[in-house]
C-alpha cells in the first residue's frame, strides 16, 4: 500500500504543477525561494558596485 501511495505521489509531483507548488509551499520551499531571490538581488548589486570600482581603478 505504501509503495502505491509513493508512486502516485511522485507521479502527481511530476505531472501536476499546481500540486507540486502546493507541496513546495507546505514544505516551506517558497520561503527558501524568496530568500534566494533576495540574495540574487544583493549579489547583482554587489557585482555592479565592483564593476564601478573596477572602472575607477582602471582610470588611474
Amino acid at each position: 500500500m505504501v509503495a502505491v501511495l509513493k508512486k502516485e505521489f511522485l507521479e502527481l509531483l511530476e505531472s501536476d504543477k499546481e500540486f507540486r507548488y502546493a507541496v513546495a509551499g507546505y514544505l516551506g520551499l517558497s520561503e527558501i525561494l524568496k530568500r534566494l531571490e533576495e540574495h540574487d538581488k544583493k549579489f547583482n548589486e554587489i557585482v555592479e558596485e565592483l564593476k564601478a570600482i573596477h572602472k575607477r581603478v582602471r582610470v588611474w
